[in-house]
């Protein structure tokens, strides 16, 4: 005052200047293990972490910035984004001589960040349904970025746009129970220490478990299936149809020669055509006609296992006391040959034509008593030649050495006569299903009317108008198949997955309905689209690891799965007797495909099946392609008697 100076604090003002970027929390809740190293006037400090942090010097003459990374001051703690924990901590100390060194301040972020951990567990845990408990785990913009944009827009162009939540439902509609395992990288990101084996391994099921998931998510084993089945016998059975006593008899005269060695029998699915052939097999076992190895051939697991499964049923109520052994010659199964026992081999083409039928560890099995083919209008191929040179057929088909037998649901090869001839020359020119309905009587008739088969309802939906590049009609043309290119502009058409989406929410709620997609990713939009709608679904195709497949069948039959979508699976070897409605979602231009399609719900209450199906197809139009969708070959099913 003396020498007439103004105070400094009139002339000179500081502020902090921050933009925060989360909410601001005490000191020692954030690092718990600091507290007892802090002086009582430091514990009710704040921290403020802020994406952008200067002081800011006010004076006469102007102000001035000066960017920080970090600053303190007895109440509050701001830092910047970029400092991470470790660097920190080592400002807090030199600011407030706390005297922290390495060692120490590892320790209290190791605390910080279990406890972290453990609250975002307890986040997880707590959350209201899978789909939001994903969300949390994985992170809402990391779901985004990783599902495919096209599946985005367009469960968004009908729902709007998602929520973390929706986000969270879009990607159990993609990924399913493997989930959690695709996410694993980023889980582990985020320190919830996924297993390294999932597949049903104790680790994962105690994981998905700590989350608050159901065992499910921790994967399944991988099926683990004896090579060799033993099968006692006999139990009660169900007595085959007269239709099916009739072919019985007729196989059991092709297996003794009568009028040549080969036959094919066909049958619409769900009538029973490998019961059939088993039946004779067994009785002709038993009359001792023929003698063992039998060789079964199919194309998948799946239809491997069904025969396996029959052999095993037909055996205990029809076969003798004597044991059955039947070989599961598949995937990585090896067989060997039995003495003193009769035995069947089932086994996958691709199998036997990747070693077996030239290696001599097999010579016994090229000696087999008899050869059943399954889904035989596949059989015309060459590698079918090879299996079938190896056990012993002449292609001029004279002095067979022994029984061929084809078994399929179409006995033509699409819609070319000339590939249908090779068909039929190669099982000797002789239906074995015409010893019960005549060459021009309508099987699907017959059956329906005796309940074998179910009657159809057919409804049409109206599809797109695709109009097909050179190259994609060039494609089609080519392989009577939908381009994939064409078939992802369908998953995308908002109006078409509309309609199918509409027609599926009116039906019964308790319907087990199946639908067939254009591709992986329709099948992907339409049960995220179903989900969406409150109408439980799971996507498969050839992607989905066969023990997920196993359990997403398993739920549909047990109704906690109300509709399937798939793409390239379910038309051979899936049995599920009780499906109300087939959707064929996807133009279908082979009459073989399209009648294993719809065969999924054509089963009868006489074979453990529905009244009436409902056949849904959807009428979409190729603009410059002259072929006609398959489902017109087929019009007989339902006009007049749907």
């Amino acid at each position: 005052e003396r020498w007439g100076l103004r105070s400094g604090d009139e002339e000179i003002s500081t502020e902090v200047f921050a933009v925060e970027a989360a909410p601001r929390v005490p000191l020692v809740d954030r690092f718990p293990a600091l507290r007892p190293m802090l002086p009582d006037a430091l514990r009710g400090m704040e921290i403020v972490r802020c994406s952008e942090l200067r002081i800011e010097t006010f004076t006469e003459d102007g102000r001035v910035s000066d960017p920080r990374r970090f600053h303190a001051d007895g109440a509050h703690v701001w830092w910047i984004d970029e400092v991470d924990d470790h660097e920190f901590l080592r400002l807090l100390s030199a600011r407030f001589a706390l005297d922290l060194d390495d060692e120490r301040i590892d320790r209290i972020v190791e605390n910080f960040l279990a406890q972290e951990t453990k609250r975002l567990i307890a986040r997880i845990r707590k959350a209201p349904d899978d789909a939001t408990r994903l969300a949390i785990a994985v992170g809402p913009d990391e779901l985004r970025g990783s599902l495919p944009k096209p599946l985005r827009e367009a469960v968004e162009s009908i729902h709007g746009s998602l929520d973390d939540a929706g986000l969270g439902a879009l990607a159990l509609a993609v990924y399913g129970i493997d989930a959690l395992k695709t996410y694993r990288e980023r889980l582990a990101e985020r320190d919830l220490q996924p297993p390294a084996q999932w597949a049903g391994s104790r680790k994962a099921i105690e994981f998905v478990r700590s989350l608050g998931f159901g065992r499910e998510f921790a994967g399944y084993e991988g099926a683990r299936r004896e090579r060799l089945l033993r099968v006692e016998g006999p139990p009660e059975f169900k007595p085959l149809h007269d239709y099916q006593q009739a072919m019985v008899a007729e196989i059991r005269a092709l297996l003794q020669g009568e009028r040549g060695l080969r036959g094919l029998l066909s049958l619409p699915t769900g009538a029973g055509k490998t019961r059939v052939a088993i039946e004779a097999l067994v009785g002709a076992l038993k009359d001792e006609e023929i003698t063992s190895p039998i060789l079964w051939i199919a194309q998948t697991d799946e239809l491997c296992e069904q025969a396996v499964q029959a052999w095993s049923e037909v055996w205990r109520a029809d076969g003798t006391h004597e044991p059955l052994l039947v070989s599961r010659l598949w995937s990585q199964n090896e067989a060997d040959p039995v003495e003193d026992a009769i035995q069947v081999v089932v086994a996958t083409d691709a199998k036997l034509t990747s070693g077996v039928t030239h290696s001599k560890e097999y010579e016994w099995l090229a000696t087999a008593s008899c050869v059943v083919i399954d889904e035989a209008h596949g059989s015309t191929v060459p590698r079918y030649t090879e299996l079938l040179n190896w056990q012993g057929f002449d292609p001029r088909q004279t002095n067979d050495p022994k029984p061929l037998l084809g078994l399929t649901a179409t006995p033509f090869r699409g819609t070319s006569e000339s590939e249908t001839k090779v068909l039929i020359r190669r099982y000797g020119e002789r239906r074995i299903d015409y010893a019960f309905f005549p060459q021009d009587q309508d099987q699907y008739a017959v059956l329906q009317e005796s309940d074998v088969l179910a009657r159809v309802e057919h409804h049409l939906l109206d599809g797109s108008e695709l109009s097909l590049s050179a190259e994609e009609l060039a494609q089609l043309e080519e392989l009577n198949r939908l381009p994939a290119s064409a078939a992802d502009r369908i998953a995308g058409d908002v109006e078409r997955n509309k309609t199918l989406l509409d027609s599926i929410r009116t039906l019964d709620p308790d319907w087990p309905v199946l639908l067939f997609a254009a591709s992986v990713e329709h099948a992907r939009v339409m049960a995220a689209l179903l989900s969406r709608a409150d109408v439980p679904a799971a996507a498969i195709y050839n992607g989905t690891d066969p023990s997920a497949r196993r359990h997403y069948v398993d739920a549909f039959r047990r109704r906690e799965i109300r509709v399937l979508t798939n793409y390239g699976v379910l038309t051979q070897g899936f049995d599920a007797p009780k499906v109300r409605a087939v959707y064929v979602g996807r133009p279908t231009y082979s009459p073989n495909v399209y009648q294993q399609m719809i065969g999924r719900g054509l089963r009868g209450p006489a074979n453990g099946g529905e009244e009436e199906c409902l056949i849904v197809d959807v009428a979409d139009n190729s603009l410059n392609f002259k072929g006609k969708l398959a489902y017109r070959e087929f019009e007989p099913l339902w006009n007049g008697r749907g």
